[in-house]
């Protein structure tokens, strides 16, 4: 049985959100992922409905943003009140979907597209050959470039291996 957050005042709602906040930048969430989270929260402690309630009425939305509340309120039961809403409210398997590749002659016209501005060349073809995500490629400096070596170093990957 989960915390009934309606029976607690709305001063401890408030530091109960702010602590949440607080646990999400202790472990190393990003600014985006701490603003998405910590809206879905605050709209939850406002509501003063029930976990699978609130959850409920975000069903006429995409399942990514059913997934993104899930787990906002699943990080604050667990980072806050130490409590396992896994246990207590199960979320359905997010559904794989394959990625669409691009045809050699798709990269080609990209490629063709840019040639005149040479940044925008450099950036598609790190993208293509190197297969890097926009993250990493923002993220690259200098010396993460070994043009002796012909290695680009990915220090700063989404799973932050």
């Amino acid at each position: 049985m989960l915390t009934d957050i309606s029976l607690y005042s709305e001063k401890h709602k408030e530091l109960l959100y702010e602590l949440y906040v607080k646990e999400l930048r202790l472990h190393g969430y990003s600014i985006s992922t701490i603003k998405n989270y910590s809206r879905y929260v605050r709209k939850f402690l406002e509501s003063s409905l029930q976990v699978r309630d609130f959850i409920l009425t975000y069903d006429n939305h995409a399942r990514e943003t059913i997934r993104l509340v899930y787990f906002a309120l699943e990080r604050f039961y667990r980072f806050v009140l130490g409590e396992d809403l896994w246990a207590a409210v199960p979320i359905a398997k997010k559904q794989k979907k394959m990625p669409r590749i691009l045809s050699k002659e798709d990269v080609k016209k990209i490629i063709s597209a840019t040639r005149d501005n040479i940044e925008n060349l450099c950036i598609i073809k790190c993208f293509y050959y190197a297969g890097i995500r926009l993250g990493e490629l923002i993220s690259l400096t200098w010396e993460d470039v070994d043009l002796d070596r012909d290695v680009i170093n990915i220090l700063r990957s989404k799973c932050g291996c």
